[in-house]
């Protein structure tokens, strides 16, 4: 039987000892006389045997699952994976093939990588192992949990699970929420976390009847001289061979991640956020500057392809929005990677 262990995902190596991390194999020279030990190898030798799924479960590959500890003791000498450059090259990507050992529910050594190739398993190892299926549960609270809840109760080892923390389960649904761009002219005061409070405070006051929380806001602020006016592609416009930069103000990008039930959205939609949170400093004389700094090109503010551009001080690049906008709304989902026996099919 497979005892059930809870592992954290990645790569892993031998936290005891420092000297192995360095060591030509993997597995050579651990000191295994304490403990339960499962070592869990996929190294593409074998093929999915079942076509059978379930619910909020995806099928994947077969690997191979030995729990033997004199076994693993006996052969890791003989373990290696061996680096590739393979490794290094983009869009090769990383994990599909590991060998990785657990110790008392806790993975200590292995790695994963991109190549079969790389791993080198002696056959008297492999031979003493068992077949396991790659399963991941994947789906929202009220799936996950119930499901989760089902595979610990069997014969599965656990690799990552992604779980819901406390009260995660009452904000199924999530999406982001831009305030207007806040528009401050050179030499005022202006004091953004109250003003962000407020708008939040409004917004709770405004929605009746639903759960929402707020993700800590997000808040750039232009840096001086960064406000300019682009095209539909982002491209600077230019005078005489110098970008148009509009100066004389400061202004704020506020963005927060609302959390809430299955309403929230479509209540924060009908709320016209452009009209009840208005910026305290009105955007007029920074329409003034754009109509002025077109105006040297012959064109108008008119063009809906004109855009108030701005960075932040890490170069992050904003767009000025006089209203509110709404993001897609997701799902929040959790995942859990695990191995489970291969049940051999009756003949």
């Amino acid at each position: 039987m497979l005892v059930l262990v809870l592992g954290m995902m990645g790569a892993g190596v031998w936290l005891d000892n420092e000297k192995e991390q360095k060591g030509s194999h993997l597995l050579a020279g651990l000191d295994l006389s304490d403990g339960e030990y499962i070592l869990v190898i996929q190294d593409g030798t074998e093929t999915e045997v079942s076509t059978e799924t379930h619910p909020a479960q995806s099928e994947s590959r077969l690997a191979t699952l030995i729990d033997d500890r004199d076994v693993i003791a006996k052969y890791r000498g003989a373990v290696d994976i061996k680096s590739s450059i393979v490794e290094f090259l983009p869009g090769e990507g990383r994990g599909d093939y590991y060998v990785l050992l657990f110790r008392n529910g806790r993975q200590v050594a292995g790695r994963s990588v991109p190549s079969a190739t790389q791993i080198q398993v002696p056959s008297g190892l492999r031979q003493a192992g068992r077949l396991v299926r790659e399963r991941r549960l994947q789906a929202g609270c009220d799936v996950f949990l119930p499901a989760l809840e089902r595979l610990q109760s069997r014969n599965v080892l656990f690799r990552d699970v992604s779980s819901p923390k406390p009260g995660d389960c009452d904000y199924p649904y999530y999406f982001s929420l831009t305030l207007p761009t806040v528009v401050v002219p050179e030499g005022e005061t202006f004091d953004v976390d109250a003003y962000a409070r407020e708008r939040f405070e409004q917004i709770v006051a405004n929605v009746h009847g639903y759960v929402l929380r707020f993700v800590k806001p997000v808040i750039a602020v232009s840096s001086p001289g960064r406000i300019s006016l682009v095209d539909d592609r982002y491209h600077d416009l230019s005078y005489n061979g110098e970008p148009l930069v509009l100066t004389g103000f400061t202004l704020y990008d506020i963005r927060v991640t609302v959390e809430g039930d299955a309403g929230v959205y479509s209540a924060l939609r009908d709320l016209n956020l452009h009209r009840y949170m208005a910026p305290p400093h009105r955007p007029e004389r920074l329409e003034q500057a754009k109509t002025q700094a077109l105006s040297r090109l012959g064109l108008d503010t008119m063009h809906e392809e004109i855009i108030v551009s701005f960075q932040d001080k890490h170069a992050t690049g904003y767009e000025y929005r006089p209203d509110g906008v709404l993001g897609r709304q997701y799902p929040r989902v959790y995942v859990g990677d695990y191995w489970e026996a291969v049940v051999p099919s009756a003949q």
